[in-house]
């Protein structure tokens, strides 16, 4: 391969990657990517085929491991204290929330995954949600069950880690209702350290005894 057929791939890849976030597989058409990314549309069959192997490169190139090594290491559950649980879930809290993190700005897979329902071409997509999702759902319920050894639900803790994780994605996607509503162009390392103490009291909150920190109300901080 070139040294242009590869600034092409790579264009096309980030195209791609843009697209899936905002429209989600379904909602994505291999003539907008050509059409975002500059190049026609025989380029993108050229270099991928399809729809679905063009999704799956894109998916390598926001790979678990490259997003994983900005998190620190869960240790097993009977190698952890209490109080240790809750300073790493405050530290998973802060990565998946700030703004100006290397996570933030790799979102775009996990996005469309989110808004496409975890579907390619109505099957479930399986890959991706095994190295990418799973991996961040696990550290956070293996957190939670250290905080709470009273739960012993495998249910419940499914449902709060869901909910740790499903509280960050949401203030990572809907940034941009958030950014019109404040009439900014972009988000301030202020607005992330707002919005991670927002959601820092809400799962605290969610967690009963492992609250942590200050008491004041943050919504007025933004």
């Amino acid at each position: 391969m070139t040294s242009r057929d590869t600034a092409v791939r790579d264009r096309i890849i980030d195209a791609a990657s843009e697209s899936f976030a905002r429209n989600g597989f379904g909602g994505t058409s291999l003539r907008q990517v050509a059409s975002r990314a500059d190049v026609s549309y025989a380029s993108i069959h050229y270099h991928f085929g399809s729809k679905a192997a063009l999704y799956e490169a894109a998916l390598d190139l926001h790979n678990p491991e490259s997003i994983g090594k900005h998190f620190p290491p869960v240790p097993s559950v009977d190698q952890m204290s209490r109080q240790e649980a809750i300073a790493l879930l405050r530290d998973h809290i802060k990565i998946l929330v700030d703004m100006n993190t290397y996570v933030a700005s790799q979102q775009h897979l996990a996005q469309a995954f989110a808004i496409g329902e975890g579907l390619i071409d109505g099957k479930p997509d399986n890959k991706f949600y095994h190295r990418t999702i799973c991996p961040g759902h696990e550290g956070c319920k293996r957190l939670i069950r250290v905080i709470r050894p009273d739960i012993e639900d495998e249910s419940t803790l499914e449902i709060m880690a869901f909910n740790v994780v499903g509280q960050c994605l949401m203030i990572r996607i809907a940034r941009g209702i958030l950014m019109r509503r404040l009439k900014v162009r972009r988000l301030s390392t202020e607005h992330a350290d707002a919005l991670f103490e927002c959601i820092n009291e809400m799962v605290m909150h969610g967690l009963p005894d492992a609250h942590i920190g200050s008491t004041q109300s943050h919504t007025d901080m933004i």
